[in-house]
């Protein structure tokens, strides 16, 4: 008597298989079955233990996702890739920032400056007045008011 496997290596998918080939297919798939059946049964009892030693040591599902994001993180920022990247962005951060301290200290940035704290000094000096203004006209009115109420 053959073993299943021999009878499906050797079965090309033209000729019938006897019954006793069948049988024994059908006996090993029903074999299959079970030990997956009870693969599932072992794995989901691991599944349930591994989550109650989780439990135990306080590990839940997001600390679990930051654990997961810290690792992912680290194994980012200890590539090579990043490193240069990093690198890179603080030599242009450097260039930008004497650059801009260049551009400040120019003659053209510091005369723009000086007529935009002039435009600025001069409107918030309007609207202070205008303010002021309508205070003591309200207060000459209220005032006005109550003397005529006497």
């Amino acid at each position: 008597m053959e073993s299943a496997d021999n009878v499906f290596d050797t079965y090309d998918g033209t000729t019938q298989l006897s019954e006793a080939e069948t049988a024994l297919l059908k006996d090993e798939l029903r074999k299959t079955e079970e030990e997956i059946q009870t693969l599932k049964q072992v794995l989901l009892a691991r599944q349930k233990h591994a989550s109650e030693l989780k439990r135990k040591l306080g590990l839940n599902p997001l600390v679990e996702l930051g654990n997961d994001i810290n690792k992912g993180l680290k194994a980012v920022t200890d590539t090579e890739a990043f490193q240069k990247t990093t690198e890179v962005a603080a030599a242009t951060a450097d260039t930008v920032k004497h650059k801009w301290n260049d551009m400040r200290n120019s003659s053209l940035f510091k005369s723009f400056e000086s007529k935009l704290g002039t435009a600025y000094s001069s409107v918030s000096e309007t609207v202070i007045f205008t303010l002021l203004s309508w205070v003591a006209i309200s207060f000459i009115e209220l005032a006005a008011l109550f003397h005529a109420a006497l």
